[in-house]
């Protein structure tokens, strides 16, 4: 509401303002009447005294019976006839006298309302002439117009008062919110603003803004064009405008406001712009705190390895980030078409009961059969949960883990039950979020599951703290360093210290987020692999215990490989023959072969190869490198791949 548009029209000027004693006064001289006394009535019970020349007043039932005749009389003037009354409510020295006649003037508005009344008095016995009469009743006009004034003044004061009122209780609620209101007066280009308004500005309570400085505390550029825009349609075009732009303040803070205006007109020309300013700062903060940590979560899981997807409760797939479409292939408008049915195998009797889990408990978590485009099917981990979305509506998210290789490599070791389960348990992967700097802003529970903190003592600490002290420069040279220059990383092994004190060996890539060319956060997945690294320490220790017994056992020995030709051979078989070890591994075992045994060999090899026998016994004659034969007794029997083939 425009309260100022009020306050400016009212005319604060009245003719109420002359003392209406003077004309009173004025009026007992020209009638030659000894007092005169002007009543204003308020109520029909209520007057008081608006002016008097003589007595200060009239007796109470005098008044009453004079309002009385006033009220049923038509006449102009009243001069009753009353028995000889002391009207005089003064002491008695100031009117020894009683009043011999009188005369009253009802005095009415436009309405014909009696408001007042004029009455004369005089102690002697007066006749009115014609002429008196009429300068009586000129007199009562002129005091009718005056009180009529002084009623107007009295009205606007009170619309003042509670105007003023109303603007304190508005700028009082707003100001709680940090709303000021704004109003400008076209045709003088006066300016206001509420001490809100200046607050938020920043400049002192009595602060007077003028149009061209005031649109100068708006940003230069967007901002400034759109406000200046704003008033111009407004101004032109009727618009009301309500916009967030950025303002500089007196002290030079850059804020976030929020402008709402709109204009008033009269006969077609625009006369007032008004409206309201508010501080949105923190709004604009929260908002764009809340926006990038958004941002953060669609980034890890856009970028995660583990395959995400968003589904309705019936199935209907809604969103698939770019591990589930390059675990299942297909593409990314092929995916919102399908229904879970098209990527786990709905046949799995695991499938329902999963189902059920999660609909009573809200989430679940097993293994399943997922289906790739090409029909292929493999095994899944699965995690999903239900959750009800900002509209209210329930969706499902889904993630899955391929774990069909750690399947298969189960199967090809023959483990146990428990290095599977060990396996299978260890292939969900551990995803965090990092500052340039490495802090962690934000894990997986697959965090607190592997290695004992809960989120709370792993969020804001730093990575390196967890680190192997003999890996730490490895990984900062190697990964960390790479990662803020922007390059994705190959996979990094190092040590990973647990709650316990102990380390677990893990696998980590590392992912740069970039905004505007620079590294703004990291992104990490990480695999614990300590099962891995175990074992490939006992393969080693393994090949270390054949090593020693193949190069120090007492008799010939060599490793052949299928074409022939020497491919490791010991210390004793390089004496016998008399060749050092790189001139043998040169050689094939038909080169040293003695050439009337050449054809000894052909068939027993193919029977071991082709597995029809484990090993081969023969003699046979070799060629020494001076040329001599040597008699030996050959034992030959083969290395096989775990298909079975020729290693």
């Amino acid at each position: 509401m425009n309260f100022t548009k009020g306050i400016k029209k009212k005319n604060t000027g009245s003719r109420s303002d002359c003392d209406l004693n003077m004309i009173a006064e004025m009026v007992c001289l020209t009638l030659g009447m000894s007092s005169a006394s002007i009543l204003h009535f308020h109520d029909r019970e209520l007057e008081e005294l608006a002016g008097h020349f003589g007595v200060p007043g009239i007796a109470p039932h005098i008044k009453k019976a004079l309002y009385t005749e006033l009220e049923h009389s038509k006449k102009n003037i009243i001069i009753p006839t009353l028995a000889q009354t002391d009207i005089s409510t003064s002491v008695k020295e100031k009117a020894p006298s009683h009043p011999s006649f009188y005369a009253a003037v009802p005095l009415k508005d436009q309405n014909r309302k009696t408001i007042g009344m004029l009455c004369v008095m005089d102690n002697s016995k007066k006749k009115l002439s014609a002429q008196h009469k009429k300068v009586l009743l000129k007199y009562g006009q002129h005091i009718t117009r005056m009180l009529m004034d002084k009623i107007k003044n009295l009205e606007h004061h009170d619309d003042l008062r509670i105007l003023k009122e109303q603007i304190t209780l508005f700028e009082l609620t707003n100001k709680q919110a940090k709303i000021g209101s704004w109003h400008l007066d076209l045709p003088t280009k006066k300016l206001y603003w509420s001490n809100t308004t200046k607050a938020i500005h920043e400049v002192p309570t009595d602060y007077k803004p003028e149009l061209e400085t005031a649109i100068k505390f708006y940003k230069a550029g967007e901002s400034r064009e759109k406000i200046e825009k704003c008033i111009e349609n407004a101004i032109l075009h009727h618009k009301k405008f309500d916009v967030e732009l950025q303002v500089i303040t007196a002290k030079g803070k850059e804020i976030w406001v929020r402008a709402r205006g709109q204009a008033e007109f009269e006969n077609g020309e625009c006369i007032h712009l008004y409206g309201t300013f508010q501080n949105i700062n923190l709004d604009k903060i929260k908002e764009k705190k809340l926006a990038f940590k958004e941002n953060q979560f669609r980034s890890i899981i856009e970028n995660s390895l583990t395959a995400h997807l968003l589904t309705k409760p019936d199935g209907s797939i809604i969103q698939a980030n770019k591990a589930a479409i390059k675990m299942f292939g297909f593409g990314k408008k092929e995916f919102l078409s399908l229904d879970r049915g098209k990527v786990i195998d709905t046949s799995d009797p695991r499938l329902p009961i999963l189902l059920e889990k999660r609909k009573i408990e809200g989430k679940v978590e097993g293994e399943l059969i997922g289906i790739r485009k090409n029909g292929q099917k493999f095994a899944i981990l699965l995690s999903s949960s239900l959750f009800m979305d900002l509209d209210g509506v329930i969706k499902t998210s889904m993630s899955i883990i391929d774990i069909s290789s750690e399947k298969q490599k189960s199967q090809e070791l023959a483990n146990s039950e428990q290095l599977y389960r060990s396996i299978t348990e260890n292939s969900s992967d551990i995803v965090c979020h990092h500052k340039p700097d490495g802090t962690y802003t934000y894990v997986t529970p697959s965090f607190s599951y592997k290695f004992g903190y809960t989120l709370d003592e792993v969020i804001g600490s730093d990575p390196y703290t967890y680190f192997h002290p003999d890996d730490k420069r490895r990984i900062k040279e190697e990964a960390h360093k790479k990662s803020l220059q922007g390059v994705e990383i190959e996979p990094i092994k190092y040590r990973f210290k647990k709650k316990d004190g102990s380390f677990l060996w893990v696998e980590t890539i590392s992912k740069p987020i970039m905004e505007s060319g620079t590294v703004t956060s990291l992104l990490t997945s990480t695999r614990v692999i300590q099962k891995r690294v175990e074992l490939e320490k006992e393969l080693a220790h393994t090949l270390d215990i054949f090593r020693t017994s193949f190069n120090n056992a007492p008799i010939g020995m060599v490793l052949v490989g299928p074409d022939g030709k020497f491919l490791r051979v010991n210390n004793n078989l390089c004496t016998l023959l008399g060749y050092t070890e790189q001139e043998l591994k040169q050689c094939t075992f038909s080169d040293i072969t003695h050439p009337k045994d050449l054809k000894k060999h052909v068939l027993p090899l193919g029977q071991l190869i082709n597995g029809e026998v484990k090993s081969i016994q023969l003699e046979k004659r070799y060629i020494t490198k001076e040329g001599n034969a040597l008699w030996v007794n050959l034992s030959v029997s083969k290395v096989s791949n775990l298909d079975g083939s020729l290693r």
